[in-house]
């Protein structure tokens, strides 16, 4: 069970470590409480990032590549919409919180995954630019991501707006540890070049 974020009409943005070997019984679900079988839609393509091999956790200088895009049959239901991404982006980060969403568990020790949450996590290492692959969060204050929530969004508030900014990969330490990122910044050209290729497909 992983979260995504919907980024065009049938296109979603996720953790390549969520997506298994055969996509037999691997479907997204378009709603607020995972087991909506009614919602679920078939996914039709996958793009894993090229340089995406194992996971592992993101460094300064060794990202992990664990992103994927998914493209999914059938229209979106009433009321869904794509999201804004951030591709550039220049001031620092200091300022902000990271907005969190997904359907994992909201404690370590609760079995109630598959429900949609929001919560915030602050940023550890502001950082915006295209040398760093991924931000770092501090969950210490026990707010944040924690399991099922791998591959969901990270946002940023700009003027009552909320954009992506991130993906989520990891978290070390348990919900109260720290949590991992990709940068939408720092993959824009491999995000933007296979989401053209996934809209023109069949």
């Amino acid at each position: 069970r992983c979260t995504g974020t919907l980024i065009a009409p049938n296109v979603v943005l996720t953790a390549a470590h969520c997506v298994p070997a055969t996509l037999e019984n691997f479907w997204i679900v378009t709603s607020t409480v995972e087991f909506a079988l009614l919602e679920r839609h078939q996914i039709s393509q996958v793009i894993l990032h090229e340089q995406y091999e194992n996971f592992d956790l993101p460094f300064a200088n060794k990202p992990n590549h664990d992103l994927a895009l998914l493209k999914f049959e059938g229209a979106l239901p009433l009321g869904y919409q794509p999201t804004k991404w951030i591709s550039t982006f220049s001031p620092s980060l200091d300022r902000f919180w990271l907005y969190v969403a997904g359907y994992g568990v909201s404690d370590e020790v609760k079995f109630d995954s598959g429900e949609l949450r929001f919560s915030r996590v602050t940023i550890e290492n502001a950082l915006l630019n295209l040398n760093q692959s991924f931000l770092k969060g501090n969950q210490s204050q026990g707010e944040g991501i924690c399991k099922g929530d791998s591959g969901g969004p990270a946002y940023i508030k700009i003027q009552n707006e909320f954009y992506v900014i991130g993906v989520v990969s990891a978290i070390v330490g348990g919900c109260q540890g720290t949590s991992f990122f990709n940068q939408s910044v720092f993959y824009t050209n491999w995000i933007q070049k296979n989401l053209n290729q996934l809209r023109i497909s069949n």
